[in-house]
């Protein structure tokens, strides 16, 4: 399975970039793909679907989330253990020693 981490950037300072692209590609996520927002005065959503449709044909796993977030405590196990589950997800919280996925499943 083929997986790629796309964002959009807006006025992102270049060592955020650099700190994210290290991060998804310490995850072993295998491509990352950022537009540029910041003079085109496009929003986040048109962003996202420009990335999602040119990449649909090449990638499987789709991680979609803001410039700004840290996923250096993440590891392989936490996304691949989603995507067995559901077919699209979000946040996946531990409580108790206990997994909780929200998401939804094709049937």
């Amino acid at each position: 399975m083929k997986s790629i981490f796309i964002t959009v950037l807006y006025n992102t300072p270049a060592e955020e970039q650099t700190r994210l692209k290290n991060q998804v590609s310490a995850l072993g996520i295998d491509g990352f793909d950022a537009v540029d927002h910041s003079t085109s005065k496009k929003g986040y959503a048109e962003g996202i679907n420009i990335l999602l449709k040119k990449h649909l044909n090449t990638y499987d796993l789709f991680f979609i989330a803001n410039p700004d977030i840290d996923i250096g405590s993440l590891d392989k196990k936490t996304y691949v253990d989603g995507s067995n589950i559901l077919d699209i997800w979000g946040y996946t919280m531990k409580q108790s020693g206990k997994t909780y996925y929200g998401g939804i499943r094709s049937e």
